[in-house]
């Protein structure tokens, strides 16, 4: 097939293009624009809101008519215009639709905004960008517009505790806070590890109502935690084919925290995390601590990423989990000096998952309306 068949036939396929001429928007008196009389779209409600718009930003989207000036698109435009005494507009007139293009054409434009849907989460994004604009007018006042602002209302850290982002800082006033409900939720047990991550962790990477299986530092104050959250805490694999909403691997206190993982360590991974459900998380917590003897890294991170390779896993996040400030380390300078041993800043979070991120995207969402209103 020559070059210029193959032009014809892709020309054939692409979209109708207007016949605009080189100035194509032209401006018409208001007097000189007929609405059409039989359009069948109510938009009372809408003018108010558009006359509103038009006083703060300007007439910026023309009304598109036909060839005798008959309004083809843009009937409450030009409603709210004459409510606000403007004289002229900026008109687009098309000229090469059959009257009954035309019809099929205004209904077509009416209807397709109503498939448009809100991505609440970016929204939520761009309104923080212009969080001083008042946009009630417009009909946004069950969306909450601020941002990042030390936790008021619309923060993120309302929707997710803690913002969700790549680092965790465990020593903030928020992880202090959650530490501060915990400890009197759970009066008298002790708390043996940073009740705060727990309980974020779990309301970002399990659904509520979720199965959590933590294998390895297994303690009755996280099976209050799960069951004030409302989540379900198993210590075993399930032996009943039954699966899985999330599973917590705490390498830290619940291994032995050696240099690498021992094949005992490796096998009970393994057995958790064939109970999974799909389009579900892995949450491991890992240090790649300094050998106080022998002075090399351990290698239980790249070990522990290889075999969840292995195992079908994919690679979600790798969030950093602060545990010490400045102030703490200049406190074991002294234990540094004497023997030679670094104080950990961090640890580390790593998130696999196990399905399709478009699965997960589905069943995952902010963290809002939980039982507790979000607090824990």
């Amino acid at each position: 097939m020559s070059n210029r068949n193959s032009e014809k036939k892709n020309k054939s396929k692409a979209p109708l293009m207007p016949t605009f001429e080189e100035s194509s928007i032209i401006m018409l008196p208001v007097k000189n624009i007929i609405p059409y009389s039989k359009n069948p779209r109510n938009y009372d409600e809408t003018v108010p809101v558009l006359m509103d718009s038009i006083s703060k930003f300007g007439f910026n989207v023309p009304i598109i008519v036909d060839k005798d000036n008959f309004v083809v698109a843009g009937h409450a435009r030009l409603t709210a215009a004459k409510r606000l005494n403007m004289e002229e507009l900026p008109c687009i007139r098309i000229n090469d639709l059959t009257p009954q293009q035309i019809k099929a054409f205004r209904l077509a434009d009416n209807k397709v905004g109503e498939a448009a849907k809100w991505n609440e989460k970016l929204l939520k994004l761009e309104f923080d960008k212009v969080k001083d604009f008042d946009f009630k007018p417009f009909g946004f006042e069950e969306i909450r517009v601020k941002g990042l602002d030390g936790g008021k209302e619309g923060a993120l850290k309302d929707d997710f505790i803690l913002p969700p982002f790549s680092v965790i800082n465990g020593k903030s006033p928020e992880a202090a806070a959650l530490d501060v409900k915990w400890g009197a939720f759970l009066k008298p047990y002790p708390v043996e590890y940073p009740a705060h991550l727990f309980n974020v962790l779990c309301r970002w990477f399990s659904p509520l109502d979720g199965v959590i299986l933590d294998p390895f530092l297994k303690l009755d104050t996280k099976r209050y935690m799960c069951g004030y959250m409302g989540y379900k805490y198993m210590i075993d694999p399930p032996t009943d084919g039954s699966k899985v909403d999330m599973v917590y691997l705490d390498l830290l206190k619940g291994a032995v925290p050696g240099m690498s993982l021992e094949p005992v360590v490796v096998e009970r991974i393994k057995n958790s995390v064939n109970c999974l459900n799909d389009n579900r998380f892995v949450v491991a917590l890992v240090q790649e601590r300094r050998s106080e003897t022998h002075g090399f890294l351990s290698t239980i991170g790249s070990e522990l990423e290889s075999l969840m390779d292995d195992l079908g896993f994919g690679y979600y996040n790798e969030i950093i989990y602060k545990t010490k400030n400045l102030n703490d380390i200049d406190e074991n300078r002294e234990r540094f000096s004497k023997n030679r041993i670094t104080p950990s800043r961090h640890m580390t979070v790593m998130v696999f998952y196990k399905g399709v991120i478009k699965g997960i995207r589905a069943d995952f969402s902010a963290v809002v309306n939980v039982p507790d209103e979000g607090v824990i």
